[in-house]
């Protein structure tokens, strides 16, 4: 007999060696849609080196939502993020995401394996080609 296991809940990501995941649900993608609404406003706004220093701010923000404050901690305590950074590490995590969602929308386009061994006369004729079947039963019929 065979087993069901449900799938992990949730996509594996690897940022400087924190390991974390993110929730693989269409809310989560929703929020990854909204910080890039909010990527693409902050990027229409840049004018000087202060808008910059908020800006970092801004997307740090954005990064606690995403990922967490306690994930941020650990990634900044590696490293000191600037504005480029940040947005890197957003365009990973939506291309993981995307990934992610791809392959499990392919696995499920593959074909589902036939037995190659029918387990009874009826299963055999389901298999065959209706064509073939009703030549080979001619067959028969002319041999008797």
């Amino acid at each position: 007999m065979g087993k069901f296991e449900f799938r992990k809940q949730g996509i594996a990501l690897d940022i400087a060696g924190v390991q974390t995941s993110v929730p693989n649900t269409a809310e989560y993608t929703e929020r990854l849609k909204k910080a890039s609404e909010e990527m693409k406003a902050f990027g229409a706004q840049l004018k000087d080196e202060a808008d910059i220093a908020n800006g970092i701010d801004t997307m740090l923000a954005i990064l606690d939502d995403l990922l967490g404050e306690d994930v941020m901690d650990a990634i900044e305590a590696k490293r000191t993020l600037d504005l480029y950074d940040c947005l890197d590490l957003v365009m990973y995590i939506s291309q993981e995401v995307q990934t992610y969602h791809a392959e499990r929308a392919n696995s499920y386009k593959k074909p589902v394996p036939r037995s190659t061994q029918p387990s009874a006369p009826m299963a055999q004729a389901a298999v065959e080609n209706r064509a073939a079947r009703r030549a080979r039963e001619r067959a028969e019929r002319r041999k008797k």
